[in-house]
């Protein structure tokens, strides 16, 4: 009786010319055998290592796109994003394309990337934490209640800054200043295209990048705008110390996010963001390169993008009015009602008719919506 013989890989036909038992014993039949399996062996791993390469690109360069009027800017800085000696960045640590894939992009999807492309770097460890910070960015304000208290207690004992100046005349300043903000970014909002100027607190996306009106001038005009609201709402307390702090915290916090998201841009326009990023300041407006946009101002998109912040910033000095008045001054109800409270009244119930009638167009009709904006 004969036996069949065992070869490792798959079995392949071929033609019984001989008995299987005159094969079994022939060394070059034995030596086909095994250079055939090897064959197979190396032809299936070869298969696997193509259908990974599918799966994810192993390189991948973002085009250069630069406006016209940027091609005096140095060439060096156009082509694909680069880390690495070989003109390009690794992108396998990621499991998408971001000059390619229109998505919203979690900032702790860039992690991998961060460690490969930056490494122990200033500037990756900056990445680093914005993308532990960019999910908290809401809730970060609350850190500062502590130092408020203490501000409080602070002018309370120890009384005002610059008491020559009125209590009225200071708030008119610190509601001057932060109109300034507000109207910063209305400007910014108003004049923009679609997905290029969200309010995204969990994920990164832009569809276009923005480089003409406010965005040529500085790179960030809405942080810088929410810096100048923010340094208006901490000098209502009129304690020093308090506004020092206010604004260091927020300029460093908002130097990791912005480090995330300018990180996101490069790797999702490549040489085009470079090219802006390279011309135009992070926070500080230089007004020597305006560059008109495409699009007009159009309020209708001012008022839906900006009702909400407007109807804080009205809500947060009423308030602080009410502080110097009731907490500071310790005068009487009776006595700031009849004139200066009532004004006060009006004016936020006013904004606050004014806030509900926004939110119901937005929510509820296509008023305030505008195609393309």
């Amino acid at each position: 009786m004969t036996t069949t013989p065992s070869v490792v890989g798959p079995l392949r036909p071929r033609t019984l010319d001989r008995p299987l038992t005159e094969r079994r014993d022939d060394p070059s039949d034995n030596e086909r055998d095994a250079a055939g399996a090897a064959t197979d062996q190396a032809t299936a791993a070869e298969s696997r290592r193509g259908a990974r390469r599918q799966l994810r690109p192993v390189r991948a360069e973002v085009s250069c796109d630069v406006d016209a009027d940027d091609d005096a800017h140095d060439a060096a800085s156009c082509g694909p994003v680069s880390t690495g000696a070989d003109g390009s960045i690794d992108l396998r640590p990621l499991a998408f394309d971001p000059s390619r894939d229109d998505v919203p992009v979690p900032p702790a999807k860039l992690r991998p990337l961060v460690e490969t492309s930056l490494g122990g770097s200033v500037a990756g460890r900056l990445v680093e934490d914005g993308i532990r910070l960019f999910g908290w960015r809401s809730y970060l304000p609350l850190l500062l209640l502590v130092p408020a208290a203490l501000a409080v207690r602070d002018r309370l004992t120890l009384g005002p800054a610059l008491p020559m100046l009125p209590d009225g005349l200071w708030l008119a300043g610190c509601v001057g200043l932060a109109l300034v903000g507000q109207a910063l970014r209305a400007l910014v909002v108003g004049a923009v295209p679609d997905g290029t100027c969200g309010r995204n607190i969990n994920h990164l996306r832009a569809s276009s990048l923005n480089t003409t009106g406010l965005y040529s001038v500085v790179r960030n005009p809405l942080y810088l705008a929410n810096f100048v609201i923010v340094v208006a709402f901490s000098l209502v307390l009129r304690v020093p110390w308090f506004t020092l702090l206010v604004a260091l915290f927020y300029w460093i916090y908002i130097d990791r996010i912005i480090a995330v998201e300018e990180h996101y841009l490069q790797l999702r326009f490549g040489g085009r963001y470079r090219a802006w990023a390279d011309r135009v300041p992070a926070l500080v407006p230089d007004p020597r390169l305006w560059r008109p946009g495409p699009l007009a101002l159009c309020w209708r998109t001012i008022a839906r993008r900006e009702y909400n912040g407007a109807f804080l910033v009205l809500t947060w000095f009423v308030l602080a009015r009410l502080a110097d008045v009731f907490v500071f001054d310790g005068r009487p109800v009776a006595e700031w009602w009849p004139g200066e409270g009532r004004w006060w009244a009006i004016a936020w119930l006013s904004g606050l008719c004014a806030y509900t009638v926004l939110r119901t167009l937005k929510r509820r009709t296509r008023v305030l919506h505008v195609p393309g904006r």
